[in-house]
């Protein structure tokens, strides 16, 4: 099991456990590939970990990163977004009752839509419509002139 640890880091924490089959990546950097979501994690905000990522990024291409700590970023790196975030941890489970579901279906999207707009999402709207990953802030790499780029898959 992991520990309240895990929230420092926790896209890092998701990609090298339970979501490990879907991410992409080696070293100190993953990332889910990008039909999924422009989400990117790295191990460390170190210099090796962004030359990880760089194998993996686009340059231009937007990513979203969730850590404990603002990461220092390469000088071939720009924020373009950021806001704090707020973690609660529950130790204590009080009583609760089960509420039931009601599944939602294509007629449904006029309203989600609608419910979208009125509450402004913030950062998911970088993402796609009812995106359900938070994101702290979105990086993208610094574009570099055409060409291949060496160690790209």
């Amino acid at each position: 099991m992991v520990g309240e640890e895990a929230l420092d880091n926790p896209y890092w924490h998701a990609m090298t456990g339970p979501h490990a089959r879907v991410a992409i990546g080696t070293g100190k950097a993953r990332r889910y590939p990008a039909h999924i979501g422009p989400v990117a994690a790295l191990a460390e905000p170190s210099e090796e970990a962004f030359a990880d990522l760089e194998r993996l990024v686009e340059p231009g291409e937007t990513v979203g990163f969730v850590r404990a700590e603002p990461a220092a970023l390469p000088a071939r790196w720009s924020r373009v977004f950021g806001v704090a975030l707020e973690q609660r941890v529950c130790h204590k489970v009080g009583s609760w009752r089960a509420v039931a579901a009601t599944p939602l279906g294509e007629e449904d999207v006029p309203a989600m839509l609608a419910l979208a707009q009125a509450t402004e999402p913030g950062p998911f709207v970088w993402f796609r419509p009812f995106s359900p990953l938070p994101s702290a802030a979105l990086m993208g790499p610094t574009p570099e002139p055409s060409g291949p780029r060496p160690g790209r898959p």
